[in-house]
């Protein structure tokens, strides 16, 4: 989304195990004319300043959170500094989901000019810990949320069975994303356990797997307000078309569930395909 000539918007669904195909975004944006600027106070809308095509190296490095006071064990700004001594400006940081309720992991957003500045990070065993830790914060509490969400549904609507039925089916599809963020954190996880046993490089997630993933979530986002439109609308109609609306929300509601079933397809085929395939 634009905003005037020379800003622009980008929602990008990005995970833990995503800043290897989120650097490759970042630098084809820069490509096309593109800057990474910013993240808003919401995480995954990127902001972007209108600059001149170029070829730039981003790292996004996850890490544990770091305290900004400068005696303790691990200390953010000593860290810029080191990485800004090896070629590397420092952007920005973006806060993980669960860094606003708990000691989580953040990601730390580079950039560097010359394409053939070292990487910050190339161990995959001291990459793997801070992801894992910020995935099994998420997991938890998108279980939580998730029981929430269910009981909080079968509270509030006891009134009209059709009601309830379609309200519990609706909170289920929404649900079913978080379902899909555990099964893939999982998957990966593993998948990155086995490969660092058998002293293999760990496989990240690509760049058009996480475009994919990020379009389908687009329409799911959209979909889903939509849902939400037609079921407060329902609220204050007649029975005659309640039942009418009843169906389109049932319709919309397998929409839904068919886009979920494509972001699962392509998170299984992410982490089982040959690599030398997966952009094919």
């Amino acid at each position: 989304m634009k905003i005037g000539k020379d800003k622009l918007i980008k929602f990008v669904l990005f995970r833990e195990n995503d800043c290897s195909a989120l650097e490759l975004y970042l630098e084809e944006m820069a490509q096309k004319g593109w800057m990474f600027d910013s993240v808003s106070p919401i995480m995954h809308l990127l902001q972007f300043k209108k600059c001149k095509p170029q070829k730039v190296k981003f790292c996004v490095d996850i890490r544990e959170e770091f305290s900004k006071d400068f005696m303790s064990e691990f200390n953010l700004p000593q860290y810029i500094d080191m990485c800004e001594h090896e070629g590397w400006k420092h952007i920005t940081d973006i806060s993980s989901f669960t860094s606003a309720i708990s000691s989580s992991s953040s990601y730390q957003v580079f950039i560097s000019d010359d394409i053939n500045t070292p990487d910050i990070q190339t161990d995959d065993k001291l990459k793997l810990e801070p992801i894992f830790k910020s995935s099994v914060q998420n997991i938890i509490i998108s279980i939580i949320l998730m029981i929430y969400s269910i009981y909080n549904i079968k509270s509030n609507y006891s009134t009209d069975f059709e009601m309830i039925n379609w309200a519990f089916l609706s909170i289920i599809i929404a649900l079913i994303p978080y379902i899909n963020y555990i099964i893939e954190s999982l998957i990966w996880f593993f998948r990155a356990k086995k490969s660092l046993s058998e002293n293999r490089p760990i496989r990240y997630v690509s760049l058009n797997s996480l475009k994919l993933k990020t379009t389908i979530i687009d329409l799911i986002i959209l979909m889903f307000l939509i849902c939400i439109l037609f079921f407060y609308t329902l609220i204050h109609m007649d029975t005659s078309v309640q039942f009418f609306i009843l169906n389109i929300l049932k319709a919309i509601n397998l929409i839904i569930f068919i886009f979920d079933f494509v972001f699962l397809i392509e998170v299984i085929r992410e982490n089982i395909v040959p690599i030398d395939k997966i952009n094919k």
